[in-house]
């Protein structure tokens, strides 16, 4: 009867043992899987489209110039536009900018756009833009300013065309993207004809702290030779509230003649901005003053 007794406890210590081993197994199994899941999302949030974390830190986004909408929440696809106008007339491929939004101006008896064009697919940055065709001078021609959207790179112009004026000074987009921003910084039209989006213009839709982005040269402006001992520059200022909080100035040629000859990741900002204005501020005023910029990091705030 003992003999019995101890065989059934034998047994019931066994069963108790089996289970718990059992459960420690599935316990770490499903660890594993919650571990893997993390592990897959994280790399994930790092592939750095508009919007997305490029995997520095659960508060760091990349907005880049491959997903993008225009201001009515439409997805653009950049395509062939017609520039009217003079010596700069030309057919371009894979661009997109504000001549299709434009209206007609009563005042100046023109059409025109100017306003937040495009932005990111999740919202959080716009981009701001100016078109007219400048009909009231009696014919058409176009001029642009502000950020337009391009697929185009030319790293082998040897002179000033306008044939050029989408193109990024590359053979590819910042780490290799195939789209980016094109700028044109008009002081002139924003001072004089008060065009708020004729300066190259983000507007966030929350303060953010803009880290760093990526800067080119235009094709239009590379092989410009500057008659100036000193550099041709862009500034870019971080502004809250309407106010400066800090700035930044790039050389897109420097005060021995160098030339920003490819993409160049530029180190930011440390406070908030709920806007970046990119103004060239070079004192050669016949300088083409375009460029180039992609891949722009920012740092959310806490939530």
């Amino acid at each position: 009867m003992i003999a019995g007794r101890e065989a059934d406890a034998g047994l019931h210590k066994y069963i108790t043992a089996t289970l718990i081993y059992l459960l420690i197994g599935m316990m770490k199994k499903l660890f594993l899987f919650a571990l893997a899941a993390a592990t897959l999302a994280a790399c994930e949030k790092g592939e750095g489209g508009p919007g997305e974390g490029d995997g520095q830190d659960d508060n760091t986004v990349v907005i880049g110039f491959e997903q993008l909408v225009d201001f009515r929440g439409k997805t653009i696809v950049p395509g062939d536009i017609e520039v009217e106008g003079g010596y700069v007339s030309q057919a371009h491929h894979d661009v997109f900018w504000g001549k299709e939004y434009a209206e007609f101006d009563d005042f100046w008896e023109e059409n025109s756009y100017t306003g937040l064009l495009f932005g990111s697919a999740d919202g959080l940055a716009m981009f701001g833009s100016y078109y007219s065709d400048s009909q009231s001078w009696g014919y058409v021609y176009d001029q642009w300013a502000g950020f337009a959207v391009s697929k185009n790179c030319n790293d082998t112009v040897t002179a000033v065309d306008y044939a050029n004026q989408f193109s990024a000074y590359a053979k590819k987009g910042a780490k290799g993207t195939d789209t980016f921003a094109v700028a044109y910084s008009s002081a002139w039209q924003k001072e004089y004809m008060e065009v708020e989006y004729a300066v190259p213009t983000i507007v966030f839709r929350e303060p953010v702290t803009v880290r760093s982005l990526w800067i080119t040269a235009s094709s239009v402006a590379w092989p410009y030779e500057t008659t100036s001992d000193q550099a041709q520059t862009v500034t870019i200022t971080a502004m809250r509230n309407g106010d400066k909080v800090a700035e930044k100035v790039v050389a897109l040629v420097d005060a021995q003649g160098n030339k920003l000859s490819d993409w160049t990741e530029v180190t930011l900002f440390t406070e908030p901005a709920d806007r970046l204005e990119i103004e060239f501020t070079g004192d050669d005023e016949l300088y083409p003053s375009y460029f180039c910029i992609d891949e722009i990091t920012v740092e959310l705030p806490e939530k």
